[in-house]
């Protein structure tokens, strides 16, 4: 018979073994993001929340499923006048935590990628997605979140912060190397992890860039799918670019189809909307298709290639 030492002792180790293993990724978890990306004379503002619902089996390991929800403004870059606002709640992809290790499978891939190793520590250099460029992280801070103390890096030189178990400050799916691009930019203003809120400190951008930003108390903690989005899917346009006719491929009934120019201008609507449409009459440029569905307006961003 095992001795009581030797009891409290595999005790010990396995809820040791359990702690360690427990995953910070759960229903509960929010990221509030506010992106601008520039597209020519106009730029678009995204308010935003990443948030995790329902699970999913990938190559026969346990994934949650991450969708993002909120509003898109395509605003005028001289006068910040809104042209049109389009509501998004969409399927993004799936995450999980393996050994403080986070993997994301972008939707429509079966290839995960390593989004964020938790496991660095001061010193350590970092490489990131999508780029070549490699950065060292000094600890700078460190917060206090559902009973636990996150480390809080900065990246080398920039006012780029890692924080433990939430990711970067940019957001949680947009890598630095998205916003070292001049033609984005955006920020984390809120997460939430089991009705716990955490704001990251927005001095380090504002001192850079020489603005203000857009701060938030707290963020909304909706895990629960809505049922107005069941379908989650952005509708899917191709060819992109194209030369005359476009066709569309959507995962319910699409009610309307208007397309307006860089301007603002609607130059097609129809109500009928049979999977194609033939926009021979365009002149070649860029144009905004907005489909409403359900009740919701999408949007995607096509080009008309020149003949």
């Amino acid at each position: 018979m095992a001795s009581y030492k030797n009891i409290l002792t595999l005790l010990s180790f396995c809820i040791s073994t359990a702690i360690l293993g427990q995953s910070n990724l759960n229903e509960s978890c929010v990221w509030k993001v506010k992106e601008l990306k520039y597209d020519i004379l106009y730029y678009f503002n995204f308010d935003y929340e990443d948030y995790i619902s329902q699970d999913t089996i990938i190559d026969n390991l346990s994934y949650h499923k991450v969708y993002r929800r909120g509003t898109v403004y395509n605003l005028m870059t001289m006068t910040n006048d809104t042209l049109f606002t389009s509501e998004i709640d969409e399927y993004k992809g799936a995450i999980r935590e393996d050994d403080r290790i986070w993997y994301w499978i972008e939707k429509d891939s079966l290839s995960p990628i390593q989004l964020y190793d938790f496991n660095v520590q001061a010193g350590d250099t970092v490489q990131l997605l999508n780029s070549d460029l490699k950065f060292e992280l000094t600890l700078t801070d460190s917060i206090f979140i559902n009973n636990d103390y996150k480390k809080v890096f900065q990246l080398a030189d920039l006012p780029i912060l890692l924080i433990e178990d939430i990711g970067w400050n940019t957001g949680l799916l947009n890598s630095v190397s998205d916003f070292l691009n001049l033609f984005s930019f955006s920020y984390l203003q809120c997460y939430n992890n089991n009705d716990e809120n955490y704001n990251p400190d927005l001095s380090i951008l504002e001192s850079a860039f020489n603005i203000t930003l857009e701060d938030v108390e707290e963020c909304e903690n909706e895990s629960t799918v809505s049922n107005d989005y069941l379908f989650k899917e952005i509708i899917t346009v191709y060819p992109n670019p194209f030369q005359s006719i476009i066709h569309f491929d959507a995962p319910d009934e699409i009610e309307s189809l208007s397309i307006l120019n860089t301007k603002g201008e609607v130059v097609y609507a129809t109500v009928e909307v049979n999977g194609s449409i033939d926009l021979t009459s365009l002149a070649s440029g860029i144009y905004f298709l907005n489909f409403r569905s359900n009740g919701k307006t999408y949007y995607q961003k096509v080009i008309k290639a020149a003949p």
